[in-house]
């Protein structure tokens, strides 16, 4: 019976899983929004400066004076954002827990009755427990004094330039501008900060039910999977050791509970596309209204097939395309990978870090020779 439980339950939490990616894209936006309102002042304070060639020291000192009130303004939005942050990351740690108990009474007929995390100890996750070197406050204070000092270079930058201030405007919020870094950024941090909340929620609820012995690494597959998370994909590791995500900046791998020792059955999502191919296709389509964003998420979202559960990265990129390959893992390395035998989880060290060629060439020369490189 706990075998079946057990493939129950998986299904049930890597649904979650997808869930909460989308939850993180949404929360990313509502938090971009509150930076967004922002914009039309700062555009008008910028079309109010006088650049000329040659700038005056009155000129200047004009300059300086938006500077600081674009900084101003951006630190009232940041203030709120940081708030919201928050409040969406703690509210978060409680519903991972929440799905993992709904997640096994499901798959256990009720017959298990888990026991619960505090409150109080969940929500301290995001104050008490840092990821990627940062506590989530922290992260937010550097989103903002890192933005504050993009404005005011761009600003400083198009000065010396000599750019008029449409033309500094244009560049801040063109799509590789100051603006667009941001939201990069917020869209990155979110992400991470919500799988690093809900796995330690998770862990949290494990360490109080011992019933739960084992847990699966679990990457997404598709080609922004890193070497590190596509090499533990499909590994068991004993509940409270080993890697657990997120392993790295952006990182959407999970830690999957289970009761038995079965694998998962059923689909498992995959997406066969990459920014390259999505790049061309804009291109071909006439660069729709809407920008290549835009139309790059809904080429990826129309790109999304299933394979067995079993399935592991490696397994997964084996069928794919020689050509995607090249690109995932780039052309020496998926040739190795092909032609040389050798496996993903030798691209890097045990602590995760990607081994350079001329490293892999000097640990794994035979495969080299295999691959005819």
């Amino acid at each position: 019976m706990a075998d079946g439980w057990n493939d129950a339950l998986q299904d049930e939490i890597i649904e979650a899983q997808t869930d909460l990616m989308r939850l993180a894209s949404a929360t990313a936006e509502d938090l971009i929004e509150i930076l967004d309102r922002t914009d039309a002042k700062i555009k008008s304070i910028l079309l109010d400066l006088e650049i000329n060639a040659g700038v005056t020291a009155a000129q200047y000192a004009e300059i300086r004076r938006a500077q600081q009130q674009i900084a101003e303004m951006r630190a009232e939005a940041w203030g709120q954002l940081s708030i919201e942050l928050t409040d969406r990351v703690n509210q978060v740690a409680i519903a991972s827990q929440d799905g993992v108990i709904a997640a096994i009474v499901t798959a256990s007929d009720g017959n298990i009755r888990p026991s619960v995390v505090a409150t109080s100890s969940l929500i301290s996750i995001s104050t008490s427990r840092p990821f990627e070197g940062r506590l989530l406050a922290d992260w937010a204070a550097k989103m903002q004094s890192d933005d504050a000092a993009r404005f005011s270079r761009a600003i400083q930058l198009g000065m010396v330039a000599g750019q008029g201030p449409a033309q500094i405007a244009r560049e801040i919020y063109a799509d590789s501008g100051v603006a667009g870094m941001t939201r990069r950024s917020i869209e990155g941090t979110v992400r991470t900060a919500i799988n690093h909340v809900s796995s330690e929620a998770q862990a949290l609820f494990a360490a109080k039910n011992p019933y739960i012995k084992q847990e699966r690494f679990v990457a997404t597959l598709d080609r922004s999977t890193t070497f590190i998370c596509a090499s533990n994909d499909g590994e068991v590791f004993s509940a409270g050791e080993g890697p657990r995500p997120p392993l790295h900046f952006n990182c959407r791998s999970r830690r999957v509970p289970f009761l038995g020792l079965d694998y998962l059955v059923g689909d498992r999502p995959y997406v066969e596309a990459t920014d390259s191919m999505a790049r061309k296709a804009y291109i071909a389509d006439g660069k729709p209204k809407g920008g290549f964003q835009a139309y790059r998420r809904q080429y990826f979202r129309d790109r999304v097939g299933g394979v067995p559960k079993s399935t592991t990265y490696s397994d997964w990129l084996k069928r794919r395309s020689a050509a995607f390959q090249d690109e995932v893992l780039g052309p020496t390395r998926a040739k190795l990978f092909r032609e040389g035998g050798l496996k993903i989880d030798k691209f890097t060290t045990e602590g995760g870090r990607t081994l350079t060629l001329d490293e892999l060439r000097r640990k794994h020369k035979r495969a080299f020779e295999r691959a005819g490189l």
